[in-house]
């Protein structure tokens, strides 16, 4: 590993340089309509406050040593440590938020993973097929949470440090293309965000990827444009050690709590991506699935969302450096 100014840091057997983190980084390009960019861990702060359930704790504007010393994701008394992130902050703060990496050992690779931290993850997309002009559209209130930890990553042979293959994750899975396959500008992967969902895929992909039909009328999908804001930011290193303490300023990689607090979700309406509204029937189904709802017809898994497990959480393990085996691309962190 390295830390910044050049000087490498060996850790788990891993060297690699902050020249070749920098030389493969991702070229980050959103959507046109996109309202929720990333931020840095600091700039989320600035817009949280530290609380734990079943506690009175209360830390505004809490700092990354509070982080530290709440770090555990399960107390004594059951209390469980949580961000909760205040509506100013949802927006992001792209000019001044980095790429986080780390770096981990698997068998017959390195993998080096970019992470993209998110304050918020907005309104639903989805398709409207039933109409002589199908459209895409949002819907309000639903599929939205806050926090949000994306990333791609990047295996390296070992012996020449030439990248094989990307990773790009969605929903908690991965999906691996060849680097031969991969459009890159010099040797930085170019990367499309979803909308709003911030799912990544590779810039000449499909425009719209469909997760799940509902009947014939309406598909939930991610949807990806060009021509939106283009983002190359700096590296930042992070991660934990072989003891589990922090490898660089960035001490809140140990936190096991959760970024964000839970929120309800609602369908509550169908609007096109511009907020302009839908013809009758689109109501009628938001109606329809609005009064199930409200009789308690869908299950909770779908009607609350929790906050993102920070990176900390004993289910992840790609900010650790100990040697793994396996193949990196077939696993999620989560």
């Amino acid at each position: 590993m390295v830390r910044s100014g050049g000087r490498k840091e060996r850790q788990g057997g891993i060297l690699l340089s902050q020249a070749l983190l920098e030389r493969y980084a991702p070229v980050v390009h959103f959507h046109p309509l996109e309202r929720y960019f990333p931020c840095s861990l600091d700039w989320l702060l600035s817009h949280c406050c530290l609380r734990h359930t079943r506690s009175c704790l209360r830390i505004l504007q809490p700092s990354q040593r509070d982080l530290l010393t709440h770090w555990q994701a399960y107390h004594p008394g059951g209390s469980t440590p949580y961000l909760d992130i205040a509506a100013s902050g949802y927006g992001g703060h792209p000019e001044s938020a980095p790429l986080y990496v780390t770096v981990q050992e698997w068998d017959d690779c390195y993998e080096a993973t970019y992470l993209m931290l998110y304050a918020y993850q907005g309104p639903q997309t989805a398709h409207w097929h039933w109409s002589r002009y199908p459209y895409d559209c949002l819907i309000r209130d639903f599929g939205r949470h806050q926090g949000d930890l994306e990333w791609v990553s990047l295996t390296f042979d070992k012996a020449s440090l030439q990248p094989r293959e990307i990773g790009l994750q969605a929903h908690g899975k991965v999906r691996a293309v060849p680097w031969s396959s991969c459009p890159r500008t010099q040797d930085h992967p170019l990367v499309r965000v979803a909308l709003h969902g911030h799912a990544c895929a590779l810039q000449g992909e499909a425009d719209r990827v469909v997760h799940r039909r509902l009947g014939g009328l309406l598909s939930i999908c991610d949807l990806y444009s060009d021509g939106g804001k283009v983002w190359r930011p700096p590296l930042r290193l992070l991660g934990l050690n072989e003891q589990g303490e922090p490898i660089s300023q960035e001490v809140w990689a140990k936190f096991q709590g959760r970024i964000g607090r839970p929120l309800d979700n609602h369908f509550r309406r169908l609007t096109r991506l511009d907020g302009e509204p839908v013809g009758l029937l689109p109501r009628i189904l938001g109606r329809l699935i609005r009064l199930a709802e409200v009789r308690g017809w869908l299950p909770r898994f779908i009607r609350q969302a929790e906050g993102t497990p920070a990176l900390g959480d004993p289910g992840r393990w790609f900010n650790h450096g100990q040697k793994r085996s396996g193949n990196p691309l077939r696993q999620c962190p989560y």
